[in-house]
């Protein structure tokens, strides 16, 4: 993930709650299940150095790139179309959101 905006994106990369997967005009939020295997996958690649947005506090500034990892569960068949990763932006009050296209 690569913020690409002029302004400095804190929490920006946040899994769980904050972000979503779209199949078509469906939307799957994570579940418990899926936050706790992207809690364990994030804590070992955090513990062995590398750059994950991911815990509270982080910022991701202009031109900075950070890996993320996500799960979801959506059924087998499904095809996904896009990824929408949600932070709040509290010194504006408002919400910012990127959504990835999946081809």
């Amino acid at each position: 993930m690569k913020n690409v905006g002029k302004r400095p994106l804190k929490d920006g990369a946040q899994p769980g709650a904050d972000a979503s997967i779209s199949v078509g005009d469906t939307q799957y939020a994570a579940t418990d299940l899926s936050e706790a295997i992207v809690y364990t996958f994030l804590s070992n690649a955090n513990n062995s150095g590398k750059n994950v947005g991911w815990f509270l506090g982080d910022v991701i500034n202009p031109g900075q790139v950070v890996q993320q990892i996500q799960v979801w569960e959506v059924p087998a068949e499904a095809k996904p179309t896009a990824i929408v990763f949600a932070s709040q932006q509290e010194e504006a009050g408002e919400t910012a959101a990127v959504e990835v296209r999946v081809p």
